[in-house]
């Protein structure tokens, strides 16, 4: 394993044991995530501008060589209770950077005081937003774990509703079954440096509200005419087969599918952005983003029409 992993591991293990568990209030583990910031800078040749759409914060980072045509929308972690884009600004600056595209990030309503389905929504009038300066060929969405499952909630939705899809999707250690019934949430339980299950437990009942978690699980889904997906996971973490079972389905519904589990690495290690791992698991992003926007999109009435049953 990387020198830099065994020297991260146990500092994930004592955040997992003093903050993110099932008893620490949320605004303390807020204030230790929001602290990421302060840490972890974008680079200083990406242009960072804050901005806001009807009282949803954005954070738009911008490469010196970007290409005009291409556009990221980005959904950060925390489990729908936690985080910001400024705590993904690290990550959001490098992926501009690496991918030369404008990367727009929303700080979308967090729950216990903004329930399902407040987020999805900030989401999809986000996505709406920049179709009005990109068409949606011109579009990748990404999310790291809970954002994830929003972009994953997010794309079900434009499908749906019959609006037009974006060119692909990233999905990063992410969480789409909120009843954690994956198998890996019981046996990743000693091995996983961050999660637990008792913590997304309670973030899962945060966040569902009056709903039952398997009504607002993306993964107990048909997902028929998606845009080709890419996702990346740790083999140790508790979110493991989440994103094992999500390919497969993915598969089974015709849509095209990269899945790369990660060894040695935590849940959403990529957001770690001075870590080396980090770094190569945004590459193989990059890498995936690039080969999206170079080859011809799908037919736009082949991707958005439901079949007939």
């Amino acid at each position: 394993m990387d020198l830099s992993l065994q020297l991260m591991k146990p500092v994930m293990r004592i955040a997992k044991t003093l903050v993110f568990n099932g008893r620490t209030p949320f605004e303390i583990q807020r204030r230790f995530v929001n602290g990421m910031e302060r840490l972890l800078k974008p680079p200083p040749e990406v242009q960072m501008e804050t901005g806001a759409l009807d009282g949803i914060r954005l954070l738009t980072a911008t490469p010196l060589d970007v290409r005009p045509e291409q556009a990221i929308l980005h959904f950060h972690g925390g489990g729908y209770v936690l985080g910001s884009a400024s705590s993904h600004a690290s990550l959001l600056g490098l992926l501009a950077q690496r991918t030369r595209s404008r990367v727009v990030a929303p700080d979308y309503r967090l729950a216990p005081e903004h329930p399902y389905p407040a987020a999805l929504d900030d989401a999809e009038h986000c996505y709406h937003d920049l179709l009005k300066r990109f068409s949606a060929p011109q579009i990748i969405l990404m999310g790291v774990s809970a954002g994830g499952g929003l972009g994953l909630a997010l794309l079900l939705r434009l499908r749906d509703r019959q609006h037009p899809l974006p060119r692909a999707f990233v999905a990063a250690s992410p969480w789409v079954d909120l009843t954690l019934s994956g198998p890996s949430n019981r046996t990743n339980a000693g091995s996983d440096a961050l999660l637990s299950q008792a913590w997304l437990s309670r973030l899962a009942r945060e966040y569902a509200g009056p709903h039952h978690p398997r009504e607002i699980s993306p993964l107990f889904s048909d997902f028929s005419n998606l845009p080709p997906t890419f996702i990346q996971v740790s083999e140790d973490e508790l979110l493991r087969d989440d994103s094992i079972r999500l390919e497969r389905y993915l598969k089974r519904d015709g849509v095209p599918v990269t899945l790369r589990v990660w060894q040695g690495v935590w849940h959403a290690w990529i957001v770690s952005t001075p870590l080396p791992a980090a770094r190569e698991g945004l590459r193989e992003i990059a890498d995936f983003v690039e080969s999206q926007f170079t080859r011809e999109p799908s037919s736009a009435r082949a991707r958005n029409k439901r079949p007939v049953v």
